[in-house]
């Protein structure tokens, strides 16, 4: 009895970690745009996924102008969202509303400085809009945030959606 509960061990944990090997990866990551929730150096662990909802670290894939590579950011949006970037009134800052409603982000440490190339994005059927954290501006390009997300090259396909970030491992 002991050797079959053993063995069933050892098939149990074995199919745990195959089945994890398919469904999840692990990246370190190069940046700062998801600051201060994921900083340069951290270690990330991905749930291949599709299956997205709004305020999720994700990761995706994408073409930063030297080939495709991976990108993390946070979901601001999904299909049918429109996300609309409003002057604050203190003229230093913009708010974000998502379908109409005050985006409250408790996960930011510096108001949003850049709405990037327009004040209002529609997402559209099987796509979602991204942002980092990290949404102080580049003090070597004031017009340039330090995340490069939706703003600077619009909505990301769900067939780019590499999975969610389930754990992250500070460096």
């Amino acid at each position: 009895m002991k050797k079959f509960l053993t063995i069933a061990a050892i098939l149990l944990m074995n199919f745990v970690l195959v089945a994890c090997g398919e469904n999840a990866l692990t990246s370190t990551v190069s940046g700062t745009s998801m600051y201060p929730a994921i900083g340069d150096g951290d270690t990330i662990k991905v749930s291949r996924t599709k299956n997205v909802k709004r305020s999720d670290i994700i990761m995706y894939e994408h073409d930063f102008g030297n080939g495709f590579a991976h990108g993390v950011a946070r979901v601001i949006g999904i299909a049918g969202d429109k996300i609309e970037f409003v002057f604050h009134e203190d003229f230093q800052h913009y708010e974000i509303y998502l379908n109409d409603e005050l985006l409250l982000e408790d996960y930011i440490s510096e108001p949003t400085k850049n709405s990037g190339t327009a004040l209002v994005y529609n997402v559209g059927a099987n796509e979602i809009f991204v942002m980092g954290d990290n949404r102080s501006v580049n003090t070597s390009d004031t017009n340039k945030p330090f995340s490069t997300d939706s703003r600077t090259f619009g909505n990301v396909s769900a067939n780019k959606i590499v999975g969610v970030v389930v754990e992250i491992i500070k460096s």
